[in-house]
């Protein structure tokens, strides 16, 4: 563009002062509406993206109606698959889970009245949470992850009597029916609902290196994938142990049920998934208004110049002269308009990423080929033609 060419550029422009604000305003509107739209389409991303990662999804296991969730009397093994126990049988589905929480109940002879609770962690019997009102403390040295081991130890009640042994603390248990008693060392106390309960680890070996399987009351766990839930959920089914529970199961001593508590997380994925659907038909549909709407308002900008081009053309200005005249005003109107939709955005967001701002100078890419089209539109017309008519 030559200095006469740029002159002219800028006379036009100031003779046309609304006309100029229009075309700017039209650009200024262009790029905030897709700034808004890509920064909603980030914010759903970032809210889907955090749904699926932080969400958790329980399981209960059940019998197979779904009908019973507590006194299972449920072979432990079962729990040991989720607990990564069983891989020598080939089942895996440990890789599927977290948080396995499991307890399994005993009434005692002895302390008399009592009764021994094997449990996972804390979470495996509700009446330990402090929503219950209940205060766990361990001893020192010892801690929550204890009970997940194989060792003879257990928490008891606050005021539970026991046997110092040592400088540590000991009590005997004797199962019902069993005629052989456990000495376990005390690691902690708690208070609250369960003053009749000892609690101890729920993989504790009864003897040396022996361990054995025993019913089950509860089972329960967290999804370790939210993002492979469908994975998990065939998982369970093929692994022939478990089913969906259902009304029209048949009653079967070798299944259980696992259900699955999905149905909020699936439903807030489904409307985040929707509304990214109908905006990403949006922003495309925004680039073709925008190219659209640039081209004809550049048209309809120009058509009180129709006579002033045609004049142009027929002192000589070439055709490439003339187009570049009218896009280098195009240009120097959607710059400005493009720079205050940016802002508009960024105030109107609070900050502005790289991909709002990317898709923002994409809607001005798309404004200016549009403006471009309609300057080889305008430029290419019969200026012979163009002269007689306005005669």
């Amino acid at each position: 563009m030559n200095r006469v060419t740029f002159l002219l550029m800028l006379s036009s422009l100031r003779r046309r002062p609304k006309t100029s604000v229009m075309l700017c305003i039209i650009a200024l509107f262009s790029v905030f509406s897709v700034v808004i739209v890509s920064s909603l389409t980030e914010r759903q991303e970032q809210a889907l993206q955090k749904t699926v990662a932080e969400t958790v999804i329980s399981c209960t296991v059940t019998d197979v109606t779904g009908s019973r969730t507590d006194n299972l009397d449920m072979a432990s093994a079962y729990v040991d698959m989720f607990l990564g126990l069983r891989h020598e049988r080939g089942c895996y589905l440990d890789e599927y889970v977290t948080n396995v929480r499991s307890r399994a109940t005993f009434p005692l002879e002895e302390p008399e009245g009592m009764e021994l609770c094997r449990i996972l962690n804390l979470q495996s019997d509700s009446r330990l949470s402090p929503v219950e009102g209940c205060q766990v403390r361990f001893y020192s040295g010892w801690n929550e992850a204890d009970l997940s081991k194989k060792q003879q130890v257990c928490i008891v009640p606050e005021d539970m009597r026991v046997e110092a042994e040592e400088g540590s603390e000991f009590v005997t248990v004797t199962r019902m029916g069993q005629d052989f008693s456990l000495h376990l060392q005390v690691i902690g106390r708690f208070s609250g609902k369960a003053g009749q309960t000892i609690f101890c680890p729920f993989s504790m070996e009864e003897a040396a290196g022996i361990s054995q399987s025993f019913p089950v009351d509860s089972c329960s766990f967290d999804i370790k994938e939210n993002a492979a839930l469908a994975e998990s959920k065939e998982a369970f089914w093929d692994s022939g142990y478990f089913v969906a529970p259902s009304t029209g199961n048949r009653p079967s001593p070798l299944q259980y049920g696992i259900a699955v508590h999905d149905t909020v997380y699936l439903d807030t994925v489904r409307r985040f998934e929707n509304s990214l659907r109908l905006l990403q038909i949006t922003l495309p549909t925004l680039y073709f208004l925008t190219g659209a709407i640039s081209f004809f308002s550049s048209c309809f900008a120009m058509r009180s110049r129709k006579r002033e081009l045609a004049v142009m053309r027929c002192m000589g200005l070439r055709r490439s002269r003339v187009a570049l005249l009218i896009f280098g005003e195009q240009v120097a109107l959607a710059i400005p308009g493009c720079a205050l939709g940016l802002l508009a955005g960024a105030l109107w967001n609070g900050s502005l990423s790289v991909a709002t701002a990317a898709s923002g100078l994409g809607m001005l890419g798309v404004f200016l080929v549009g403006s471009l089209f309609a300057a080889l539109y305008l430029s290419g017309r019969n200026p012979i033609k163009i002269m007689k008519t306005e005669e």
